[in-house]
Protein backbone atom coordinates (compact mmCIF):
# COMPACT_ATOMS: atom_id res chain seq x y z
CA UNK A 1 0.00 0.00 0.00
CA UNK A 2 1.25 3.48 -0.88
CA UNK A 3 1.41 5.41 2.40
CA UNK A 4 1.98 9.14 2.91
CA UNK A 5 5.33 8.32 4.44
CA UNK A 6 6.30 6.46 1.26
CA UNK A 7 5.14 9.39 -0.88
CA UNK A 8 7.14 11.82 1.27
CA UNK A 9 10.20 9.59 0.97
CA UNK A 10 9.96 9.54 -2.84
CA UNK A 11 9.64 13.32 -2.99
CA UNK A 12 12.51 13.79 -0.56
CA UNK A 13 14.77 11.68 -2.76
CA UNK A 14 13.71 13.74 -5.78
CA UNK A 15 14.28 17.14 -4.14
CA UNK A 16 17.52 17.78 -6.08
CA UNK A 17 16.10 16.81 -9.50
CA UNK A 18 12.46 17.92 -9.22
CA UNK A 19 12.85 21.46 -10.56
CA UNK A 20 14.47 20.41 -13.85
CA UNK A 21 12.23 17.40 -14.47
CA UNK A 22 8.73 18.35 -13.26
CA UNK A 23 7.74 20.29 -16.38
CA UNK A 24 4.04 19.36 -16.27
CA UNK A 25 3.74 20.47 -12.66
CA UNK A 26 5.54 23.73 -13.52
CA UNK A 27 3.05 24.44 -16.31
CA UNK A 28 0.19 23.67 -13.92
CA UNK A 29 1.56 26.12 -11.36
CA UNK A 30 1.89 28.85 -13.98
CA UNK A 31 -1.64 28.30 -15.27
CA UNK A 32 -3.10 28.21 -11.75
CA UNK A 33 -1.52 31.56 -10.97
CA UNK A 34 -2.86 33.04 -14.20
CA UNK A 35 -6.35 31.86 -13.31
CA UNK A 36 -6.01 33.29 -9.81
CA UNK A 37 -4.87 36.67 -11.13
CA UNK A 38 -7.75 36.70 -13.61
CA UNK A 39 -10.18 35.81 -10.82
CA UNK A 40 -8.81 38.53 -8.56
CA UNK A 41 -8.42 41.05 -11.40
CA UNK A 42 -6.69 44.09 -9.86
CA UNK A 43 -6.63 42.82 -6.28
CA UNK A 44 -3.35 40.93 -5.88
CA UNK A 45 -2.65 41.97 -2.29
CA UNK A 46 -2.99 39.38 0.47
CA UNK A 47 -2.24 39.57 4.15
CA UNK A 48 -1.56 35.89 4.88
CA UNK A 49 -0.99 33.14 2.29
CA UNK A 50 -0.69 29.42 3.02
CA UNK A 51 0.71 27.15 0.32
CA UNK A 52 0.01 23.44 0.80
CA UNK A 53 2.56 20.98 -0.57
CA UNK A 54 5.03 23.61 -1.72
CA UNK A 55 7.58 21.07 -2.93
CA UNK A 56 10.78 22.76 -4.08
CA UNK A 57 9.02 26.10 -4.44
CA UNK A 58 7.97 26.23 -8.08
CA UNK A 59 4.64 27.88 -7.34
CA UNK A 60 6.10 29.69 -4.32
CA UNK A 61 8.53 31.57 -6.56
CA UNK A 62 5.66 32.68 -8.80
CA UNK A 63 3.62 33.85 -5.81
CA UNK A 64 6.56 35.91 -4.58
CA UNK A 65 6.96 37.56 -7.96
CA UNK A 66 3.28 38.22 -8.69
CA UNK A 67 1.52 38.87 -5.37
CA UNK A 68 1.85 41.35 -2.53
CA UNK A 69 1.65 39.76 0.90
CA UNK A 70 2.69 40.21 4.51
CA UNK A 71 3.30 36.53 5.24
CA UNK A 72 3.75 33.43 3.08
CA UNK A 73 3.61 30.11 4.92
CA UNK A 74 5.08 27.20 2.98
CA UNK A 75 3.93 23.73 3.99
CA UNK A 76 5.15 20.31 2.92
CA UNK A 77 5.19 16.79 4.34
CA UNK A 78 8.71 16.26 2.98
CA UNK A 79 11.35 17.93 5.10
CA UNK A 80 13.87 17.75 2.24
CA UNK A 81 11.50 19.63 -0.06
CA UNK A 82 11.09 22.35 2.57
CA UNK A 83 14.86 22.59 2.95
CA UNK A 84 15.15 23.02 -0.82
CA UNK A 85 12.67 25.88 -0.59
CA UNK A 86 14.53 27.51 2.25
CA UNK A 87 17.85 27.33 0.42
CA UNK A 88 16.21 28.79 -2.66
CA UNK A 89 14.61 31.73 -0.86
CA UNK A 90 17.12 32.55 1.89
CA UNK A 91 18.70 35.88 1.12
CA UNK A 92 15.98 37.03 -1.26
CA UNK A 93 14.20 40.32 -0.70
CA UNK A 94 11.12 38.56 0.68
CA UNK A 95 12.83 35.87 2.78
CA UNK A 96 11.78 37.66 5.99
CA UNK A 97 8.12 37.24 4.96
CA UNK A 98 8.32 33.44 4.67
CA UNK A 99 7.61 30.82 7.33
CA UNK A 100 8.12 27.08 6.82
CA UNK A 101 5.74 24.44 8.13
CA UNK A 102 6.72 20.75 8.10
CA UNK A 103 3.37 19.00 8.62
CA UNK A 104 0.73 16.70 7.18
CA UNK A 105 -1.68 19.13 5.52
CA UNK A 106 -4.62 16.86 6.31
CA UNK A 107 -3.97 17.27 10.03
CA UNK A 108 -3.45 21.02 10.31
CA UNK A 109 -4.77 22.62 13.48
CA UNK A 110 -3.95 26.30 13.13
CA UNK A 111 -5.00 29.50 14.86
CA UNK A 112 -4.18 31.83 11.96
CA UNK A 113 -6.59 32.83 9.22
CA UNK A 114 -5.50 33.11 5.60
CA UNK A 115 -6.62 35.28 2.69
CA UNK A 116 -5.36 32.66 0.24
CA UNK A 117 -4.78 28.93 0.60
CA UNK A 118 -3.16 27.61 -2.56
CA UNK A 119 -1.74 24.28 -3.72
CA UNK A 120 -0.32 22.76 -6.89
CA UNK A 121 -0.37 19.04 -7.74
CA UNK A 122 -0.75 17.89 -4.15
CA UNK A 123 -4.37 17.12 -3.27
CA UNK A 124 -4.38 13.80 -5.18
CA UNK A 125 -2.36 12.38 -2.27
CA UNK A 126 -5.04 13.21 0.29
CA UNK A 127 -6.97 10.37 1.88
CA UNK A 128 -10.07 12.53 2.51
CA UNK A 129 -10.23 15.59 0.24
CA UNK A 130 -13.61 16.70 1.58
CA UNK A 131 -12.41 16.74 5.17
CA UNK A 132 -9.23 18.59 4.19
CA UNK A 133 -11.08 21.21 2.16
CA UNK A 134 -13.56 21.72 4.98
CA UNK A 135 -10.65 22.37 7.33
CA UNK A 136 -9.04 24.77 4.84
CA UNK A 137 -12.37 26.57 4.53
CA UNK A 138 -12.36 27.10 8.31
CA UNK A 139 -8.89 28.67 8.02
CA UNK A 140 -10.01 31.33 5.53
CA UNK A 141 -10.70 34.96 6.29
CA UNK A 142 -14.16 36.31 5.39
CA UNK A 143 -13.17 36.92 1.76
CA UNK A 144 -10.55 34.17 1.58
CA UNK A 145 -9.88 32.00 -1.47
CA UNK A 146 -8.84 28.38 -1.98
CA UNK A 147 -6.99 27.83 -5.27
CA UNK A 148 -5.62 24.44 -6.26
CA UNK A 149 -4.70 22.01 -8.96
CA UNK A 150 -4.88 18.26 -8.65
CA UNK A 151 -4.60 15.31 -10.97
CA UNK A 152 -7.92 13.73 -11.91
CA UNK A 153 -9.64 10.71 -13.36
CA UNK A 154 -7.83 9.42 -16.44
CA UNK A 155 -4.43 10.59 -15.24
CA UNK A 156 -1.77 8.05 -16.23
CA UNK A 157 -4.47 5.95 -17.86
CA UNK A 158 -1.84 4.07 -19.87
CA UNK A 159 -0.38 2.65 -16.67
CA UNK A 160 -3.62 0.96 -15.75
CA UNK A 161 -4.10 -0.26 -19.31
CA UNK A 162 -0.69 -1.90 -19.26
CA UNK A 163 -0.49 -3.23 -15.72
CA UNK A 164 -2.41 -4.32 -12.67
CA UNK A 165 -1.38 -1.28 -10.66
CA UNK A 166 -1.70 2.48 -10.70
CA UNK A 167 -3.16 5.23 -8.58
CA UNK A 168 -6.86 6.04 -8.32
CA UNK A 169 -7.91 9.63 -8.93
CA UNK A 170 -11.12 11.48 -8.14
CA UNK A 171 -13.35 12.40 -11.07
CA UNK A 172 -14.49 15.90 -11.90
CA UNK A 173 -17.98 14.98 -10.69
CA UNK A 174 -16.64 13.76 -7.36
CA UNK A 175 -14.64 16.93 -6.74
CA UNK A 176 -17.45 19.23 -7.85
CA UNK A 177 -19.82 17.35 -5.55
CA UNK A 178 -17.43 17.96 -2.64
CA UNK A 179 -17.21 21.67 -3.47
CA UNK A 180 -20.99 21.92 -3.60
CA UNK A 181 -21.49 20.01 -0.35
CA UNK A 182 -19.06 22.39 1.36
CA UNK A 183 -21.13 25.32 0.10
CA UNK A 184 -18.30 26.79 -1.95
CA UNK A 185 -18.74 28.83 -5.10
CA UNK A 186 -16.09 27.85 -7.59
CA UNK A 187 -14.66 27.81 -11.08
CA UNK A 188 -13.46 24.47 -12.43
CA UNK A 189 -11.35 23.76 -15.49
CA UNK A 190 -9.81 20.58 -16.84
CA UNK A 191 -6.70 20.20 -18.97
CA UNK A 192 -5.37 17.06 -20.65
CA UNK A 193 -1.77 16.87 -21.82
CA UNK A 194 0.43 14.04 -23.08
CA UNK A 195 4.11 13.35 -22.46
CA UNK A 196 6.11 10.99 -24.65
CA UNK A 197 9.01 8.76 -23.68
CA UNK A 198 11.53 6.89 -25.78
CA UNK A 199 11.11 3.76 -23.69
CA UNK A 200 9.97 2.42 -20.32
CA UNK A 201 13.37 3.05 -18.77
CA UNK A 202 13.09 6.77 -19.55
CA UNK A 203 9.59 6.87 -18.06
CA UNK A 204 10.65 5.18 -14.83
CA UNK A 205 13.62 7.53 -14.57
CA UNK A 206 11.27 10.50 -14.91
CA UNK A 207 9.07 9.16 -12.12
CA UNK A 208 12.10 8.71 -9.88
CA UNK A 209 13.44 12.22 -10.56
CA UNK A 210 10.10 13.89 -9.82
CA UNK A 211 9.00 11.70 -6.91
CA UNK A 212 5.82 10.69 -8.74
CA UNK A 213 4.76 7.39 -7.24
CA UNK A 214 2.72 6.06 -10.14
CA UNK A 215 5.12 3.19 -10.56
CA UNK A 216 8.22 4.06 -8.61
CA UNK A 217 6.99 2.29 -5.46
CA UNK A 218 6.70 -1.04 -7.25
CA UNK A 219 9.11 -3.91 -6.67
CA UNK A 220 10.18 -4.85 -10.18
CA UNK A 221 10.87 -8.48 -10.93
CA UNK A 222 12.24 -9.29 -14.37
CA UNK A 223 8.96 -10.91 -15.36
CA UNK A 224 6.82 -8.03 -14.12
CA UNK A 225 8.95 -5.50 -15.98
CA UNK A 226 8.91 -7.64 -19.14
CA UNK A 227 5.11 -8.00 -19.09
CA UNK A 228 4.59 -4.32 -18.37
CA UNK A 229 6.99 -3.24 -21.11
CA UNK A 230 5.40 -5.55 -23.65
CA UNK A 231 1.88 -4.27 -22.88
CA UNK A 232 2.92 -0.61 -22.88
CA UNK A 233 4.77 -0.98 -26.20
CA UNK A 234 1.43 -1.76 -27.82
CA UNK A 235 0.44 1.86 -27.05
CA UNK A 236 3.49 3.34 -28.78
CA UNK A 237 2.86 6.27 -31.09
CA UNK A 238 5.06 8.09 -33.58
CA UNK A 239 6.30 10.44 -30.83
CA UNK A 240 7.05 7.61 -28.41
CA UNK A 241 5.33 5.96 -25.47
CA UNK A 242 2.43 8.23 -24.39
CA UNK A 243 1.58 9.19 -20.83
CA UNK A 244 -1.62 11.15 -20.24
CA UNK A 245 -1.88 13.85 -17.58
CA UNK A 246 -5.35 15.05 -16.49
CA UNK A 247 -5.19 18.26 -14.45
CA UNK A 248 -8.03 20.00 -12.63
CA UNK A 249 -7.88 23.72 -11.78
CA UNK A 250 -10.15 25.04 -9.04
CA UNK A 251 -10.65 28.50 -7.55
CA UNK A 252 -13.18 28.46 -4.72
CA UNK A 253 -14.51 30.61 -1.89
CA UNK A 254 -17.28 30.31 0.68
CA UNK A 255 -20.64 31.54 -0.54
CA UNK A 256 -21.64 34.92 0.83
Amino acid sequence: MLTKETVASHFSKAASTYDTQATVQLEMASLLLKKLLSYQKDNTAFNQILEIGCGTGQLSSMLMESLDFKKLVLNDFSEDMLLSCQKKFDGTNKSNLIDYMHADAEKLNLDNKYDLIISNACFQWFKDLKKALNNFKSLLTADGIIAFTTFGEGNFKELKQSSSFGLDYLSRLQIETILQELDLEYSFEEKVTTSYFADIKAMLKSFKQTGVSGLSHQIWTKQKLFDFTKAYEELRQAKGLPLTWVSYFVIAKPKA
